[in-house]
């Protein structure tokens, strides 16, 4: 603070000069990734919570995560590939482009249901709006990261490489 005489003032009055560093305001006046940083830890717990109530009681658990990928890659290499002339390696186009899907379809589906399965918390509760969905869409990305093991087996399996192609 410095004191200093302002214009059309007769008395000193002190003025604050802004610090550097990001200042984290109320929710309403900062960005929604502002918003998501501040509360990221209740992000996390949201996150972890969705995972364990995934897996926690599943016979199959993390096992369903992977079977489900490689029975789709399955039935949809023996469909269209009997429609198609199928490419080399067409199998690892189809488990791509399906994890792929699976992440962009569960991630829209889930943030939205979470909004109107929330919604009591959201009108009792002071959180932000958008933590629920982006802690939706954030497990759909675990998910994902979780069904990418039977896309890297297959990879190693069939002798395939890493590459630009595959996207």
């Amino acid at each position: 603070m410095k004191n200093t005489v302002l214009p059309g003032r007769s008395m000193s009055a002190d003025v604050l000069t802004p610090q550097p560093g990001i200042y984290l305001a109320d929710h309403r006046s900062s960005g929604p990734f502002l918003t998501l940083l501040r509360y990221r830890e209740l992000l996390r717990q949201l996150v972890i919570r969705e995972v364990k109530l995934r897996y926690k009681r599943s016979f199959l658990g993390f096992a369903w995560t992977v079977l489900n990928s490689l029975f789709a890659m399955a039935i949809f290499t023996m469909v269209f590939s009997k429609i198609f002339d199928a490419a080399p390696n067409y199998p690892l186009y189809v488990i791509t482009a399906h994890l792929g899907w699976n992440l962009f379809s569960l991630g829209t589906s889930s943030g939205l249901d979470s909004v109107v399965m929330n919604g009591p918390i959201i009108r009792k509760v002071f959180v932000p709006k958008a933590i629920f969905p982006a802690a939706a869409v954030a497990f759909q990305v675990v998910n994902f990261l979780f069904s990418l093991v039977p896309l890297v087996l297959f990879m190693v399996a069939i002798g395939a490489g890493f590459g630009w192609s595959l996207l």
